[in-house]
């Protein structure tokens, strides 16, 4: 359940769901001593900027980093991001992990700040 959970996410953006995602870029990727498997990726998105709030604004696009560990050991996925533009307006973090429950179950633990 785990791999096919992983498997889905690295393939997942940019999707027909979320149109507002215009694409990823992998900036790193390695395998670590203890095997599990870290990645680095940039995330663009289209924002939807009310037209008050241009001016604030540079550019309409969301760019964020998404830092991610797969360990084959513990069959989880862990997934940390956040925004990476607009940090003095606000700032995004969000934290998923992706577990095994069981041989056909995911279990799925979310935090965002």
């Amino acid at each position: 359940a785990v791999v096919s959970t992983q498997s889905g996410h690295y393939g997942r953006d940019p999707n027909e769901y979320q149109l507002g995602v215009e694409g990823t870029d992998v900036i790193e990727r390695f395998v670590s001593d203890d095997g599990k498997l870290h990645s680095k990726r940039i995330i663009v998105s289209s924002w939807k900027i009310p037209t008050f709030m241009k001016i604030f604004f540079s550019d309409p696009r969301a760019y964020a980093v998404e830092y991610s560990i797969v360990d084959p050991k513990a069959k989880t996925l862990t997934l940390s991001s956040q925004n990476i533009n607009a940090e003095w307006f606000f700032l995004m973090r969000e934290k998923v992990v992706y577990s095994a429950a069981d041989d056909e179950t995911t279990q799925l633990q979310h935090e965002a700040r």
